[in-house]
């Protein structure tokens, strides 16, 4: 077991009592470690300030107690944001119907990197749409959990700005 998993392994029983799944854990940094808590409300109501600093409160006290890490570190607890990593297989199938950036360990298709149409999810991967510039109809595949780098949705906010008021940078005086 790393040391993302001890952490959630510590900490998911009891966020969950309190009404708080972890999205994903992630410990980072060479010199200064940084051990990151991404965390949603089981209800998936927003995420409050006031909620990340009452988990980061109680983390702190089960991880000082536990103490699963042979360094100092920085405790940092946040919301996952609009662009919401996808980790676990139930993150996939909530989220099925939405698009998604998806960087796969292994060539395929051409390509590592797309953005994709989340068509479905099982317990063994998904099914994804991609839309084809090139071909006549759009290219649809299934991917495993395995093959998948990292997943999160897709914010796309180009289709409400208009081209035509597209600022050049340049000024006409």
């Amino acid at each position: 077991m790393n040391l993302s998993e001890k952490v959630e392994h510590i900490l998911a029983a009891s966020l969950e009592h309190q009404g708080y799944a972890i999205v994903r854990v992630q410990v980072s940094g060479n010199v200064r470690k940084t051990v990151q808590i991404m965390i949603e409300k089981l209800d998936h109501t927003e995420i409050t300030i006031e909620d990340c600093e009452r988990v980061s409160r109680h983390a702190s006290v089960l991880l000082d107690v536990e103490d699963p890490f042979p360094f100092a570190y920085v405790l940092e607890v946040s919301s996952p944001g609009l662009d919401r990593p996808l980790v676990k297989p139930k993150d996939f199938e909530r989220f099925s119907g939405k698009d998604i950036k998806l960087h796969l360990t292994e060539i395929l298709h051409h390509r590592k990197r797309f953005i994709a149409h989340l068509n479905h999810a099982n317990d063994m991967g998904i099914n994804v749409t991609v839309k084809e510039e090139s071909a006549e109809e759009d290219l649809s595949f299934d991917v495993f959990y395995h093959q998948i780098l990292s997943a999160k949705l897709h914010v796309d906010f180009g289709h409400s700005i208009g081209k035509k008021g597209k600022a050049s940078g340049t000024s006409k005086g």
